[in-house]
């Protein structure tokens, strides 16, 4: 389904970072967001995947519907809430009343004019300013990040600036670095300098160089990261870091997935049989194991070049969508995270800014529980954090809290499977949510508190005891089964 805002200036800001978004059904978040929220949902259907099954289904002609209402006219029914605002401007980047009302003031809109210029695209300029629970940022955020609105450099400022000749600098010897202690050193920090040569192996590199700075933190933290690691190596994931720029490109994740790592996905397969077979014979587990074995029967024998192959590809290993999405297959053990322009590896200067920040959020959390626990409401209610992402740590390093959230319910599925909290842990006390994104269901709960069990361990040991022990007892049961 996709979720469908309102457009006009009285949006909230949370719904007009919703807008546009599609979600699978029972798996996103729907309206009502907010007291008298004014959004709702559209179904998606697949009509080229239908035709495909069912080939006299006619496609419905294109109707009025092609387009949707907004507060200064019709408008594409493609267009999300924040390309709506932005060509509400005035000339190039000048303020209109509208984004004035909408956004709060004519700095505030004049900064979303230089980013959705810089970016191409209002809807992301509006990502930009909105955190994911849906705060705005404030303005003070804003000027510390990019100075002033016309400090932002748009594609035909830099462009300008780079047709213009600059004399030949002398080169420079490029300093030597030193390699991480237990790992092959690399030449760079950013994860597109590691896909200089092939894919496969550097993004492998990238991702063990980046677990290598969680262990050197030392104590819990390198005492779960090598679990974490065992985990991985155990159950054969691979991973898919997907850049922007192929996000949305699903022929080029088939051909990365399947046929350039085709031994890892047939491993990967492999390795779920081989843990459903483990399953108890009761009923439920008997029917989750039935249908888990005629899927993973169905991947392997769908020729690689079969439509209907591709229809399952892309239903269990589906692109990752957002600015800081994952997702993982539980039938595959494929996990994939999006990763940013400029996203850094994790160096132990890194992880130790990761831990801070993590610490910082379940300390927050902690006081926002508390308050509401407590029952007086005289004072203001402290801020809660939605997730464990760049929105604490930055946003070249939110990569490494996605992959994580996403191992996690890997975790979560080969350790027990439970959908509850067991009752013997409530003796342990603390908080019960890491997170306001880990109140949506117990899986949620589980990734949100495994991704600060590897983060943060010794933060969530004191202030969620029952939640590290859940997860911990659940790992090491993952690792015994596997």
């Amino acid at each position: 389904y996709e979720y469908v805002a309102t457009l006009d200036s009285r949006t909230s800001p949370i719904c007009q970072r919703l807008d546009g978004q599609k979600f699978d059904y029972n798996n996103g978040p729907t309206p009502p967001q907010h007291f008298n929220c004014r959004s709702t949902t559209v179904p998606v259907v697949d009509f080229d995947g239908l035709q495909k099954k069912y080939p006299n289904l006619e496609k419905p002609p294109a109707t009025q519907f092609d387009t949707r209402p907004s507060a200064t006219g019709r408008v594409p029914q493609g267009t999300a809430y924040g390309d709506w605002l932005y060509s509400q401007r005035i000339g190039k980047f000048k303020p209109s009343e509208i984004q004035i009302e909408t956004l709060g003031s004519v700095e505030k809109a004049a900064f979303f004019n230089r980013l959705a210029a810089k970016a191409g695209s209002g809807q992301t300029a509006i990502r930009q300013i909105v955190r994911n629970d849906g705060q705005k940022r404030s303005l003070a955020y804003l000027r510390d990040k990019y100075g002033k609105p016309s400090d932002i450099i748009t594609d035909t400022a830099r462009k300008a600036v780079a047709a213009t000749p600059k004399p030949t600098p002398t080169p420079k010897p490029e300093p030597k670095r030193k390699p991480i202690t237990g790992s092959t050193a690399v030449a760079s920090e950013t994860l597109e300098k590691y896909l200089q040569d092939s894919y496969e192996t550097t993004v492998q590199q990238f991702v063990d160089d980046s677990l290598d700075g969680l262990e050197a933190v030392g104590g819990r933290n390198k005492t779960n990261t090598k679990k974490l690691r065992k985990f991985m190596d155990k159950s054969r994931l691979f991973n898919n870091l997907n850049l922007r720029g192929d996000t949305l490109n699903t022929n080029k994740l088939f051909e990365r997935v399947v046929v350039q790592n085709r031994a890892a996905f047939d491993a990967s397969l492999n390795t779920t049989e081989k843990f459903v077979d483990k399953f108890s014979t009761n009923y439920q587990d008997a029917l989750m194991k039935a249908k888990m074995k005629l899927q993973v029967k169905s991947l392997r024998a769908k020729s690689l070049a079969s439509s209907r192959f591709r229809d399952d590809f892309e239903g269990y290993f589906r692109p990752a969508g957002g600015g800081n999405d994952g997702y993982t297959s539980i039938l595959g053990t494929n996990v994939q995270t999006q990763v940013r322009t400029g996203s850094s590896r994790i160096t132990k200067a890194n992880a130790l800014k990761i831990k801070e920040k993590t610490n910082e959020l379940l300390k927050q959390n902690k006081a926002y529980a508390d308050y509401w626990k407590k029952g007086d409401y005289s004072a203001p209610s402290p801020k809660r954090e939605f997730f464990v992402t760049g929105e604490n740590v930055g946003e070249d390093l939110e990569w490494i809290t996605t992959m994580i959230h996403e191992i996690g319910h890997q975790v979560h599925f080969k350790g027990s499977g439970a959908d509850v909290l067991g009752n013997k842990y409530r003796k342990l006390g603390g908080m019960k949510y890491v997170t306001g994104y880990s109140r949506k269901n117990p899986r949620e709960l589980f990734a949100e508190s495994f991704t600060c069990y590897v983060l943060d361990p010794d933060g969530l040991q004191d202030i969620a005891p029952r939640l590290y022990t859940w997860v911990e007892e659940t790992l090491d049961n993952a690792l015994k089964l596997l």
